[in-house]
């Protein structure tokens, strides 16, 4: 919470703001952890915990997200061999291989999405 330096007390703009917002705000619970692979068919295996502790026993944490610009991740783990926490809808945490997520980032990359045609002027009509 901001203080006045000189008072110590909340900025009353400040409190009153918070109080507007208590209980206003929509709670955004992330509580799937997904993990992608791929397997040595070439599909990709998708398995999703509903707990970060059986996510753990199975994974090596290595460190804590710091630096999510999703504020909902920050926090979470940071997995050996594994690219992520990164959001996925609403209430997915996923996680990748290094191989799925290269090959699904060039996927997304090659993808054009349809351009519109620019509007061109009419042509001036030249005095004779």
């Amino acid at each position: 919470m901001l203080t006045a330096k000189a008072v110590g007390s909340p900025i009353p703009s400040v409190v009153a703001f918070q109080h507007r917002l208590r209980g206003k705000l929509p709670t955004m619970v992330k509580d799937t952890f997904r993990i992608v692979t791929r397997g040595t068919d070439g599909k990709l295996h998708i398995r999703d915990y509903n707990k970060q502790e059986s996510l753990l026993r199975v994974h090596t944490q290595v460190g804590v997200d710091d630096c999510s610009t999703d504020l909902g991740l920050r926090g979470l783990p940071v997995l050996r061999g594994l690219i992520g926490p990164m959001p996925e809808g609403k209430n997915v945490i996923r996680y990748e291989s290094p191989e799925v997520f290269e090959t699904l980032t060039k996927e997304w990359g090659v993808s054009k999405s349809p351009r519109r045609a620019r509007m061109q002027a009419p042509a001036e009509i030249s005095a004779i």
